[in-house]
């Protein structure tokens, strides 16, 4: 019952899975790999999101959740091991929160995680700022060795690989 989401794994071998079963607007949950041929289930773990994405490197998911205390959104790197760790937090553009509503379906074209993995393009104010309304791209190290801002701007994506 509700919502499942599912996205495939870059090399195709694995679908991940999480449901959120109270429907639209709830967290999702029980984060999973299926086996695609031979339906092997492999839980991550119990890690509420709104939303992921995988690694183009194929190994790790990186996972939103909101932090519904400080209405921020928490970005973390969940490993195949179900290690969890966050790196990141800031106050999303709007145009982010709806790249976040229809996630499935915009990751493989639209792509937040760099080929390489090591970095994700977040927009939005950063907690603690003076001037966190003030919206700018952020390119954030997913080992959690910290941000940089790139421009303002309210939405960005990484170019098709090469």
């Amino acid at each position: 019952s509700g919502l499942v989401a599912m996205l495939p794994s870059p090399d195709g071998k694995w679908i991940a899975r999480a449901s959120a079963p109270d429907g639209d607007g709830t967290p999702y949950n029980h984060i999973g790999l299926v086996h695609v041929e031979t339906g092997e289930v492999r839980p991550l773990g119990d890690h509420p999101c709104l939303a992921f994405v995988w690694s183009p490197t194929g190994d790790a998911l990186i996972t939103a959740r909101v932090d519904t205390t400080r209405n921020l959104l928490v970005w973390s790197r969940l490993d195949l091991d179900g290690t969890i760790e966050p790196f990141a937090s800031l106050y999303p553009t709007r145009d982010l929160g709806f790249y976040l509503r229809f996630f499935e379906q915009y990751a493989q074209s639209h792509r937040l995680v760099s080929s390489d993995g090591r970095h994700i393009l977040l927009c939005g104010g950063q907690e603690g700022s003076r001037d966190s309304h003030r919206k700018r791209v952020w390119r954030a190290a997913t080992d959690g060795s910290g941000m940089e801002e790139v421009s303002e701007g309210l939405f960005a994506v990484y170019g098709p690989p090469r």
